[in-house]
Formats: C-alpha cells, sequence, structure tokens
C-alpha cells in the first residue's frame, strides 16, 4: 500500500473477470505541501469521504489516464451503473488512512471502512506556481452492519 490508490488485479469469477477490490489510501500528513496540495477528507461519523486522484504536478499525461484516477473513473462507472445487478458487481473501495505510531507519520495505516464512488469530477489547484488538474472522488462509506461488519470475499 505504498500508493494512494492500489488496485487488486481482475481475477477470474463467475460473471467475468472481475477486479475483486481497490484499496485507497490517505496521507494526511503529506497534504497541502507542494507534491501534494489538496487535502481528503475523512468524515467517517457522516459516511462520506472526499479523496483526491493521483494525477501529479509532473505528470504529462491527461487528466483521468494515471493508473489510479484510470481505475477509479472505471469503478465509478460500475457504480453508477442503471441496474442494480450491475452495481452489486461492481469493485468496492477499501479505505485506510495513514497514522502516526511512536512519533512516526509513516508506515502506519488504519482501516477506515468500505465505500463506493457517489460523484466524480476534473478539478484544478494550484501546485509548484503551476495550475495542477486532478480528479474528486465523494465517496459513500457502506454500512456493513447487516454483515456483522464483515466483508464477504465470495
Amino acid at each position: 500500500m505504498s500508493k494512494g490508490i492500489s488496485p487488486i488485479a481482475k481475477v477470474r469469477a463467475p460473471s467475468g473477470r472481475h477486479r475483486p477490490a481497490i484499496s485507497i489510501r490517505s496521507s494526511p500528513w503529506k497534504a497541502g505541501t507542494a507534491e501534494t496540495p489538496w487535502h481528503d477528507v475523512f468524515d467517517l461519523d457522516k459516511g462520506h469521504v472526499c479523496y483526491f486522484g493521483d494525477h501529479r504536478v509532473d505528470h504529462t499525461v491527461p487528466v483521468g489516464s494515471t493508473q489510479g484516477n484510470a481505475v477509479l473513473l472505471e469503478a465509478f462507472a460500475e457504480h453508477q451503473a442503471p441496474m442494480p445487478e450491475q452495481q452489486a458487481l461492481a469493485v468496492p473501495l477499501l479505505l485506510f488512512a495513514a497514522v502516526s505510531r511512536n512519533k512516526t507519520p509513516k508506515g502506519y495505516v488504519e482501516f477506515c471502512g468500505v465505500a463506493v464512488i457517489e460523484h466524480a469530477e476534473q478539478i484544478e489547484q494550484e501546485a509548484k506556481g503551476r495550475p495542477l488538474p486532478n480528479c474528486r472522488y465523494d465517496l459513500a462509506i457502506l454500512d456493513l452492519s447487516a454483515e456483522g461488519d464483515q466483508v464477504g470475499w465470495a
């Protein structure tokens, strides 16, 4: 989990090739830096996360084509599928946040929940005195209490 957006490789499933999950990791100690000018917001009490993609100031590829943004935009299309049966097959997002331990901000993560993408948009901020385009995702944390707060991997 060294990247903010880590897609698990697609596997064979009864419904065809399917990605089991995408892990999302936020590092609050990096927020507001020249490399990472955005601030992810994890409001776990309200079940909402505002998460920014992986486009960086030195990327020369179009917004949405970096590995992380591309996989999240693919997942967004699945999450917004018109039929509930299609949505049920959509890849879940596993949310983690970096936390400090023993006065060290790196190396430790805390599980924050399972989510789906409610909204995605392209945004622009400024970094190192230049415009920085990126993607912003509004995530809804799923209530798993009916499942005993467990994720079924089947």
